[in-house]
């Protein structure tokens, strides 16, 4: 748990009608829980909690049903939502020590997903390779010089122009000396 011990709650999750349709007991649960979880919403007492509190087991699978939780193969669990009530500067948070149980998920937007079922994420065993387009723009402008003038038009000038901006240059020069 933080060494802070504060925690938010979002109106954003609370006041959805999913939220506001689970009864009492698994409200208050879901509370209690969150205010237990660590710094990566983590609860690794939950039936300490519930005893607590005076809820059931079922309250627990209510939420877990519901979506506002995951429950891990150890009998810990997970608050789904968890970044989207908390935030907490680098600096502040503590990780987790379920590292084992916190590899199993993965946070998008704030929101816990199961890795296994997150369309997002590539398997570590089957590495793809990628042909981006910045490799390919980068390969092409390496012909270029590269200076902040790059992208600018280059304009045509005659050559009566340069010789005599080149008398000038040559003229300053002397002065100069």
């Amino acid at each position: 748990m933080s060494t802070y011990n504060r925690r938010m709650f979002t109106s954003t999750i609370l006041c959805a009608d999913g939220f506001l349709s689970l009864s009492y007991e698994e409200m208050a649960t879901y509370f209690y829980m969150c205010m237990g979880a660590d710094d990566d919403g983590i609860v690794d007492a939950p039936k300490r909690i519930i005893r607590t509190i005076g809820a059931s087991e079922a309250a627990l699978e209510g939420l877990v049903k519901a979506g506002y939780l995951y429950r891990f193969e150890s009998g810990r669990y997970i608050i789904r939502h968890w970044f989207i009530h908390n935030y907490l500067k680098g600096d502040r948070k503590k990780p987790t020590i379920y590292r084992d149980d916190f590899e199993s998920v993965v946070n998008d937007n704030g929101e816990y997903f199961w890795r296994s079922e997150h369309p997002c994420v590539q398997t570590v065993s089957k590495v793809e390779p990628q042909d981006s387009k910045e490799k390919k723009s980068l390969e092409k402008n390496k012909s270029k010089p590269k200076n902040q003038f790059n992208d600018f038009p280059q304009r045509e000038y005659s050559e009566e122009f340069m010789s005599n901006l080149e008398k000038q240059v040559n003229s300053d020069k002397k002065q100069e000396s």
